[in-house]
């Protein structure tokens, strides 16, 4: 792609690479347009907070404009952090002077974790002196309401605002409606026409930066010649795209993929060899898969089983526990409802297993919550080999021999970790069984201790459902069955086709109740293609 269009962003920096200057100049070249910038000041900041901001002088602001538009006069000006008056009379005065076209305003008041980015006394002059000088404006909902003075809550409200804001004496107003609930709707006014742009809402914390990014796709498609409604209209496709692919970095919420689209066919060639033809072999195979499950979740984990195209028995007599593993194509060990009758089938199924060479799985639910379950779970290491392991991160570092905090079945707040600190000990703990980990949460982690994938699919309110986790240990089951050459990227696409079933569930049955959506998960499955592995897949492969 030539480069012959040139955008300027005026803006403040962010440390953390998300926001601010650093997203805006990969939104440029992200659009094949030479990006340049002007600082106007330094924030310290990542994904959860903000420490400190210090404001570059207004002098210094005034030679970094001067500078760039008397050598290379930009097709389009992005302006964002404007801290102070003092920033935003200096800014607004070269704007007078330079007289540029395509000024995309974006009237940044806080960062994605609610941290204030401008000073209060600063609104009247962003009023009365900046936004007459904006080709468009792009508030989000709670600047929208400061700017306009009026309470936001539907989409009708929404235009008022903008109609009310357009009076202002900009040319256009886009009022985000990322902060309201249901879909995500943005209005658009020109000052004669209004247009609505609604994208399916994506269920991710990750959003840092998509107020910087949308405002610089809309000037880069300014400056490339696209007419505002079409502009906009891109760009929101664009932003939409860059949240659906957000990385999972960091503590808070993650920056968005602003390379999304160049990286689509890497990344397409690495989830092709990824998910390869695994649900087909399931679906072609049939493999019997034997559980040796909790009695409260058999008869979801029986039909989640059924739904992949697998077939499930659940036999847990120690008296044909043996012979059943023998017969089938993996078996699976959850110990969610433990009892002593059932360990010594669990040992004899999981010896026969290792014995005819079929995958095993063990679901540690609750490990580290009692003695009783403690020892289970050592004996069970000691005496069966696992291909894999899949859990919580409490019921993962018991295995690792570090210190949980449990809450019952469910994972501790304390024990939660930042993504890289979890990779790092699915990846040690991996290579130290020899056994593929997967550590499932918000994001999950998946390692064969080579390699780490991570997946972002996924619904909060799966969370909601009892006996989630147990059907996704069961898919494992059905993949790593149908799929007994290649167990770790089996377990990734079990872990994966659950996060699109929970996701495609909320879409149709979100508004319903916890029934609804429980029956939607099995749906999810049983309706999975490949190709909708792949195009809804949010997947990284280190």
């Amino acid at each position: 792609m030539e480069m012959t269009q040139k955008a300027l962003t005026i803006a403040g920096s962010d440390c953390s690479g998300g926001a601010g200057i650093q997203a805006d100049l990969k939104t440029f070249s992200a659009h094949g347009v030479y990006g340049m910038s002007v600082i106007t000041a330094v924030v310290a900041e990542n994904t959860y907070r903000v420490s400190g901001i210090m404001d570059v002088t207004p002098d210094m602001i005034d030679k970094q404009i001067r500078d760039v538009f008397e050598d290379i006069e930009p097709d389009a000006v992005k302006i964002g952090m404007l801290n102070t008056i003092e920033t935003m009379q200096t800014v607004a005065d070269a704007l007078k002077i330079w007289q540029p076209k395509n000024v995309v305003i974006d009237p940044v008041m806080y960062a994605k974790n609610g941290s204030p980015l401008m000073a209060l006394d600063a609104i009247e002059t962003l009023i009365h002196v900046v936004i007459p000088l904006a080709t468009l404006i792009t508030p989000n909902i709670p600047e929208a309401e400061k700017i306009s003075g009026m309470t936001i809550v539907t989409v009708a409200d929404m235009a008022i605002a903008a109609r009310k804001i357009h009076e202002m004496g900009c040319q256009a107003v886009l009022i985000k409606g990322g902060h309201a609930s249901g879909e995500a709707t943005d209005v658009l006014y020109d000052g004669t026409e209004f247009y609505q742009l609604t994208r399916q809402r994506i269920q991710t914390k990750n959003t840092h930066g998509t107020g910087c990014t949308l405002s610089s796709a809309i000037a880069s498609n300014l400056a490339l010649g696209h007419p505002m409604p079409e502009a906009v209209r891109l760009a929101k496709d664009y932003v939409t795209g860059a949240i659906m692919h957000a990385l999972p970095f960091g503590r808070g919420n993650g920056p968005t993929h602003h390379f999304h689209d160049l990286y689509k066919e890497r990344g397409e060639k690495k989830l092709t060899k990824l998910t390869g033809n695994m649900l087909e072999n399931v679906r072609k195979t049939k493999p019997l898969i034997h559980h040796l499950t909790n009695y409260v979740t058999v008869n979801d984990c029986a039909n989640i089983t059924l739904a992949i195209g697998a077939s499930p028995i659940m036999a847990e007599a120690i008296e044909e526990a043996a012979d059943i593993a023998q017969m089938s194509q993996a078996l699976v060990i959850n110990i969610g409802t433990l009892n002593s009758r059932t360990v010594p089938a669990m040992l004899a199924a999981g010896k026969a297993a290792n014995t005819v060479g079929i995958p095993v799985i063990l679901d540690p639910v609750g490990a580290g919550a009692s003695a009783f379950r403690n020892q289970t779970v050592d004996q069970l290491l000691s005496e069966v080999n696992f291909s894999v392991i899949r859990g919580n991160i409490s019921e993962i570092k018991f295995i690792a021999g570090l210190d949980v905090a449990t809450k019952g079945v469910d994972a501790a707040d304390n024990d939660l970790q930042n993504t890289d600190e979890t990779a790092s000990l699915a990846k040690s703990l991996a290579k130290q069984l020899r056994a593929v980990i997967a550590i499932t949460g918000a994001v999950d982690v998946i390692s064969d201790g080579q390699q780490v994938i991570t997946i972002a699919n996924g619904h909060p309110k799966l969370a909601a459902i009892t006996g989630t986790g147990c059907m996704c240990t069961s898919l494992i089951g059905a993949y790593c069955g149908g799929n007994p050459d290649t167990i770790f990227q089996a377990t990734a696409t079990a872990i994966l086709s659950m996060g699109i079933a929970g996701e495609i569930a909320f879409e149709k049955a979100g508004k319903g109740g916890n029934g609804q959506f429980h029956a939607a998960i099995q749906d999810g499955i049983s309706l999975l293609t490949e190709t909708i592995l792949q195009e809804r897949a949010r997947v990284t492969i280190d």
